[in-house]
């Protein structure tokens, strides 16, 4: 028997906003995952001709069973890694999973011997992890101005004049870009558009209000513009 109450806990977990530490496990099951689905497959093709049946189809098995566990495990490292990311995008973003599973996938075809393409995946796994770092530092730049303005400033309502999308078909959600109208300091109206990740029980609707913060001084300066829907 607890004394907390377990729908309050999950909640609390639910609501967490995650930190680098939460990015450890998937980046080491992309990592891992990749090596073993890329081992596994390069040992189905290199059954010894001087092997017995039974011999080439357990090796053909264990390859089998390796690469689907491997891959599972990719799988698993990404959605984790995009999870993350979802709730804090101050973290590292989706390139830098993809690059470590190509630096595992290049050092499981090392330890086979395949060079040349190890040195490959290597190379451009590398690339993507770098790509990544740049990325999160300019997202937190961004991120740092708009806490700057949002601070500094005092929110005017807009309208959404644009919602940017008509229906969501087959999807729950749907990326788009939605189109904002306020009026600065000297009535002047302005627009400005931000992409948005819209769910369909949550939709952003045409006329809806919403809090903008802007630069005082340098009003046309989309750079500068923070949107944010009321709750």
């Amino acid at each position: 028997m607890s004394t907390v109450d377990p729908d309050a806990a999950r909640r609390a977990r639910a609501s967490r906003t995650p930190t680098e530490r939460d990015q450890l496990l998937p980046g080491v099951l992309a990592l891992l995952g990749a090596a073993a689905l890329a081992v596994s497959i390069a040992s189905m093709g290199r059954t010894p001709d001087d092997w017995s049946v039974e011999q080439s189809t357990l090796s053909l098995l264990l390859g089998a069973a390796g690469s689907l566990i491997g891959a599972l495990a990719v799988i698993g490292g990404l959605l984790g890694w995009v999870r993350t990311t979802t709730k804090n995008p101050r973290l590292l973003g989706w390139s830098v999973p993809i690059g470590l599973a190509l630096v595992g996938a290049g050092l499981g075809l090392l330890l086979m011997g395949q060079t040349v393409v190890a040195l490959s995946l290597l190379g451009v796994g590398v690339v993507l992890g770098a790509l990544g770092v740049v990325v999160r530092g300019r997202r937190s730049a961004r991120l740092d101005v708009e806490e700057e303005i949002m601070r500094t400033s005092t929110p005017v309502t807009g309208q959404v004049t644009n919602q940017g999308y008509t229906h969501f078909g087959d999807s729950s959600r749907i990326l788009t870009s939605v189109t904002y109208a306020f009026s600065d300091a000297q009535g002047t109206r302005r627009f400005v558009q931000r992409s948005a990740m819209i769910e369909a029980d949550d939709p952003i609707l045409e006329g809806e209000s919403v809090d903008v913060w802007y630069d005082r001084q340098d009003p046309s300066n989309e750079k500068r513009i923070v949107v944010r829907r009321r709750r």
